[in-house]
Order: C-alpha cells, then structure tokens, then sequence
C-alpha cells in the first residue's frame, strides 16, 4: 500500500528503517490529508512495522483521539489487523458502532471478524469469509448475528437473530461447473425489522438459494438445480393465550418453514446446439426440461369451503374439489423439439422462420387422485429484423464520433394445433384463477388474456412489432485510450391480434411496452412503461398506465473521496397491484469521513410518507 511518513526530524538508521521525531504517518492521497497518525517518535521500517509513541489522531488537522503508543504494518503484502471501524446512526438500529478484525489466513483467502453493538438493538457480531483459487472457483460467506432487545420481536419469542448469506463457484473437470447461492434466517421477521440489508433482501416475499451443475460442451448445455424458497413473515401458531381482557390471542413463532410454499427440488434441464441438417439451411435442435414442483404441505390449497381440506366437519364431504382446489404438486416433462433457418434477401434484412412443438407431460402425487396430463402446442414464428446505423463525426475535445442504431423488427406468430384436455383438474384450475398455475408453460399463449399480474403475449395469431434505437460516444481521452459509451437507449413494442378480428368487444392490441435508458453527464436516468389498452374499462375506470422509473444527478464528490447524490424514484402501477409513490435518496458526503443518507417515500394514494429512513456513517475516506 502507499503511505507518507514524515516529521521535523528524519534519521536514517540502515537501508530501510527510519526514526523520525514529531512526525506523522498517513495513507491519504489528498492534500491536505483527511486523517494522520501523529506521535513524539516514530521508529519505522519499510517491509515491517512502524511503532508510534504518545499518538494524536488527526482528522483535518483537528485532534480527535489520543494513544499512548500504536503499531501499523508497513508490509507490502497484505497484513492481520484492525480496520477502520463503523460508526454511523442508522434508523431503526440507531447508533451503530463496529469494529472490525482483518485475518490475512493467505494470499487467496482471508476473512473479517466484526464486533459492536446496534445502540437502540444490542449486541452485533459480523463474520466475513472469502477466498479465490481461479476465475472461476471462488466463494464468500457472510454471517449476521444480533441479540435483539427490541420489545416489538421479542413478543415473537426470537433474540438471538442470525443470518447466512453466500456465494461459490466451483470448477470441475470435463466442462462441469457447480453455482451455489444460498441466504438462511434465524426467523421468518429478520429482513422486515431493519436488518434486511445483512441478506441483500429485494423486497419478494420469499428468500431463494439455488445450487446448480452445469455441463457445456460443443454439443450440449445441461443443468441439475435445486432451488428453495423460504416465505418472508410466515409464523406458525403454537398455542393460544389470553391478553389483560381476557381474550384469546394465538402465540406464533416465525422461526419455522412455511410448508405451503411450492419448491423446485430438483430442476434438470438439456438442450442440443442447433446442428445442420445434412448440409442444408435448415437447423434441428432439442431440449428437454424436467420440473419437480413439491412441498411439505398438503398437495393441495383451500378454495372450496365444502371440502375436508378447507376444514368442513362432514365426513360425507370430498377431502377436495379438483379444479377448485388448486393442486400445488407436480412433475412436468417438457421436450420441445424445433426447427430454425435464416436468410438476408437484399442483404439488408434478416428473416428467421422457426417451428417448435411444446409438449408436457404432468405426473401428480398418489395421494391426489389425479390423473396424468399430456399437453401441448405447435407455434410456428418468423422473425424480421434489419439495422440502419450512421456515424456522426463531431471530432470533439474527447467524444470524436457518435453512432446512432436503428433496430425495426417484426414478429408473425401463429399456433395451427394446440392439444389441452379441458376436463383435466389442473387446466381448470388455471382456468379460474390463472395465479395457480406453477409457471408461465402452464398456460398456452393462444389468446388474449385478463391476467394483469401474469401478462403473456398472444401467440395464437399475431403479429408483434417494435423498434429499438441507440446512441452510441466512442471517446479518445488525451491520456490515451478509447471507450465507448451508450448516452441513449430507447425501445418499444406491441402485439395486434388477428383472432380477436370479427368479435363483439375485440382485444386487438396487446399491452404497449417502452424502456428508456439515459446517462447525460450527471444525470441518468431509466424507466420502464407499459400501456394497457382495454384495462381502463374492464377494472371500471383504474388506470390502465404503469410506470417504473428513477432519475439519479450525481454530484462533485467531497473533498477526500465521497459520493454526492440524489435519486428520485417514481412507481405508478394499477394493473398488475396498486402502487403509486415517490421515493427520494439523498447522499451527501462531508470531507470524506462523513455520510449522510436521508431516504423517504412518500405514498400518493394515501397522501402518507410509510418509511422515513436516515443514517450516518463516519467512513473511511475514499482517498485513503
């Protein structure tokens, strides 16, 4: 690491150690430096150690700790020791204080041990693991605990509160890969009272880990995943008590696994590289695809209240209703066989006819009754796509060319045959409610659909268009180099579909999609919108726009390192939920060592601000 030593007086003992009066020792780049370690003597030598004595740590040139006597690694490689610790006031833990232990355990792992307290929380202790042998055999571990003295979980009977979260990567001989990404919590609460940060929590309502083993050779792709998903803010009930009424009040634990969500244990899928056939310009492939959809619960949901499963008390009654009862167990085979070319008449545009059949095969648990299900469909496809572009030369400071893409295409789609057993309790099922389906294959695209939260295009008989346009800076700094960068990029599309001609009330257009992506010096911005036509009427006057989009202005960093910014992100969503707020995030670093964070989000239905969050963080600067 780079460092500066320096003082009134300097005295060289041998060829590498140095004993200096009233000097100081900094890492900073910056000048002046944000911190220095200052001390009556110091005796350092470069490739060990340097021992300070009657140290003053300065920040800015203002004293704001003192030691009698200190020791910092001058080593060039990487050394065991104490790292800058965190000190930040986060809401809801309030004022956190860490510090943490770095362990060098050799050049291609190390790990980090973390201990402090969350003030308006508890007790914290953080561990951090990492390691990396290859490009591609690597892995990191990160565990979370926190004995928690908040009154609002400890009724849930949870305070010690753990948390896992890793990633690795092993590469294996003949082409054979193995991922694994896992998260595991203590207790179902853990990424909804503050702490989901600790699991990179997204928001979804479940945690996903997933090992897989990949195989890739110039024939095949294949894979074997095993995927779990632990429901967020389930409890189980464990018994009943009484309140200071008198009333009975359920006592839940949110430590246990909800058995009702539907895990994919295990996934299999193999698929063959497009091959020629016999010399001609048509290509053959295949690829097979083996779901396992199960759970701990029962194989299937309560719908109808007559039936045992809902919790009738008739004996004479069915234990469930196929076809009402949604079935949440399943094994499906997939084998989608297909056919492709490709051609440029003109030389300009590129057509690609393809031909697939999509076939399904479901097997359902003995103790469901059911019967297999065979399904599946044709679709035949026909891509046609060009792209214009032209080059601006502008011959700039720095920016000497801009490229401007234009991308149209087409889409015919069409199904000719479709086979799809209507009797069958699963088809029904979806039929009624299609958020029972296990998962997009489920339902054939034929037509137009009235699911909003499931949106698929019709495939049956249509026609999609689009178009995608870009800009592109090609830069040639004057310190050398050259990169490109994408200032604009914009793209849409829709579906119009032939069946729905001749109907009473047609559905000619599906939705309209548009994505935007932006970055204009400080600013960026990106955003996503869809339009959909016939919502407004058949929802009794909803808004049948939805938008998701942030815009970022990125300022000056602080003097020291430190990022400056403000992000506004805008949701108005009717469709698919009921969303529509604002949310804001200003960063605004203060000499490097200091970062407050203000993040608020303001609810435009209920005219309320549901989360106010603030924090503030001393750091290490980013100069140092």
């Amino acid at each position: 690491s780079t460092f500066t030593i320096g003082g009134d007086v300097l005295r060289k003992v041998d060829s590498a150690r140095y004993l200096i009066s009233h000097g100081e020792f900094t890492t900073c780049r910056d000048c002046p430096q944000s911190w220095t370690f200052g001390g009556d003597e110091i005796d350092a030598e470069f490739d060990q150690y340097a021992y300070i004595s009657n140290v003053v740590v300065r920040v800015k040139d203002a004293p704001v700790a003192w030691a009698p006597y200190f020791i910092i690694p001058l080593k060039r490689t990487r050394q065991s020791g104490f790292l800058f610790p965190g000190i930040g006031v986060v809401s809801p833990l309030g004022m956190t204080f860490l510090v943490p232990y770095f362990f060098a355990l050799h050049r291609s792992a190390d790990m980090t041990l973390t201990a402090g307290i969350f003030s308006a929380r508890g007790p914290r202790a953080q561990w951090e693991g990492r390691y990396q042998i290859s490009p591609l055999t690597y892995g990191n571990l990160n565990v979370h605990y926190l004995r928690d003295n908040d009154e609002q979980f400890s009724a849930t009977r949870v305070r010690s509160r753990w948390s896992l979260l890793g990633k690795q990567s092993i590469e294996l001989p003949y082409d054979t890969s193995v991922r694994m990404s896992f998260v595991e919590v203590g207790d179902n609460l853990y990424p909804t009272s503050g702490m989901g940060g600790d699991i990179a929590w997204d928001g979804h309502d479940t945690l996903m880990s997933d090992v897989a083993i990949m195989n890739t050779t110039r024939y095949a792709q294949s894979y074997l995943m095993f995927r779990r998903l632990r429901g967020v803010g389930y409890s189980e009930v464990i018994g009943t008590t009484t309140d200071a009424a008198g009333n009975p009040v359920e006592l839940r634990r949110p430590t246990g696994f909800n058995p009702n969500v539907v895990q994919l244990l295990p996934v299999f899928h193999t698929a063959t590289g497009e091959r020629v056939i016999m010399d001609s310009p048509v290509s053959a492939g295949l690829s097979t695809t083996v779901h396992n959809f199960t759970r701990t619960g029962e194989s299937f949901d309560c719908e109808d209240p007559n039936s045992l499963i809902c919790g009738a008390k008739v004996s004479s009654l069915p234990v469930f209703t196929p076809g009402v009862d949604p079935v949440r167990k399943t094994l499906r085979t997939t084998l989608v066989p297909s056919l492709s070319t490709s051609f440029r008449p003109g030389g300009a545009v590129t057509v690609a006819p393809s031909l697939q059949y999509r076939t399904f095969f479901y097997r359902f648990p003995t103790d469901s009754g059911l019967k297999p299900l065979n399904r599946g469909y044709l679709l035949y496809q026909t891509d046609i796509s060009m792209q214009a572009e032209r080059i601006f030369e502008l011959n700039g400071a720095e920016v000497k060319k801009i490229k401007h893409l234009f991308r149209p295409n087409l889409t015919y789609s069409l199904i000719p045959f479709q086979y799809q057993p209507e009797s069958h309790p699963l088809v029904q099922q979806i039929e009624r409610n299609p958020a029972y389906k296990f998962d997009a294959y489920d339902v054939v695209p034929y037509g137009s659909t009235n699911d909003y939260v499931s949106y698929f295009v019709p495939l049956g008989h249509s026609l999609s268009y689009g178009v995608t346009t870009q800009l592109i800076r090609k830069h040639k700094p004057e310190n050398g180099g050259e990169f490109n960068t994408n200032p604009l990029s914009l793209s849409a599309g829709q579906t119009f579909n032939f069946r729905e001609l001749g109907k009473g009330n047609p559905k000619l257009f599906s939705r309209m999609h548009a994505t935007i992506g932006a970055g204009l010096g400080a600013f960026s911005l990106g955003g996503n919108y869809y339009f959909y036509p016939y919502f407004r009427e058949e929802s009794g006057g909803k808004s049948p726009h939805s938008f998701i989009g942030n815009v970022t202005w990125t300022l000056k960093p602080a003097p020291g390192g430190g990022d400056r910014y403000v992000k506004v992100s805008y949701v108005h969503e009717e469709a698919a939920g009921n969303t529509h707020s604002l949310d804001e995030e200003l960063v605004y670093s203060l000499f490097g060592f200091l970062r407050p964070t203000i993040g608020t989000r303001y609810d435009i239905l209920t005219k309320t601000f549901p989360a106010v969050n603030s924090s503030l963080i001393f750091q290490n600067p980013g100069n140092c």
